[in-house]
């Protein structure tokens, strides 16, 4: 499915995503941070990690597949696209890319890397087209209210 119009000029994350993303970079290895991303709209707000599933023992990739579309099905969200850390070598990010087009039966449409050669940050730069060398707009969103209210029974 092609990325809507609206999210060539940017995307949204929500702040549960991020959190995510950003404790797969900094707690494992850079090959342990591969996966996809999904959501509705303009807004990622699911990650699915898929680096157990790119393994040569991974089980098969036909009933991860049929998985990982059950949950996204669940979620009524649609993929939008993979991510990765910077580091990761080449061939997972192929098998990535692969595990996409057969789960999907379409290229992914955005590219998130993380990159964490910064001291005291990551950087989160997002791509779109074809090639993915199109940068495009990410904006992290709130789940919710700062302080919610205490609820008392």
């Amino acid at each position: 499915m092609p990325i809507h119009s609206d999210q060539t000029n940017g995307v949204s994350i929500r702040r549960h995503c991020m959190q995510s993303l950003l404790r797969s970079a900094i707690c494992g290895e850079p090959s342990d941070c591969l996966g996809v991303l999904a959501g509705s709209d303009n807004i990622m707000d699911t990650t699915i990690d898929v680096t157990k599933n790119l393994s040569h023992s991974a089980p098969s990739t036909h009933l991860f597949t049929s998985d990982m579309n059950r949950q996204l099905d669940m979620k009524g969200v649609r993929p939008m696209g993979i991510y990765h850390h910077q580091k990761a070598d080449r061939a997972p990010i192929e098998a990535l890319k692969a595990l996409y087009r057969s789960a999907f039966a379409e290229e992914p449409a955005l590219l998130l890397i993380l990159d964490d050669d910064h001291k005291g940050r990551i950087d989160a730069h997002l791509y779109a087209g074809s090639d993915h060398h199109r940068r495009i707009n990410l904006d992290m969103i709130e789940d919710g209210p700062l302080y919610p209210a205490v609820m008392t029974r």
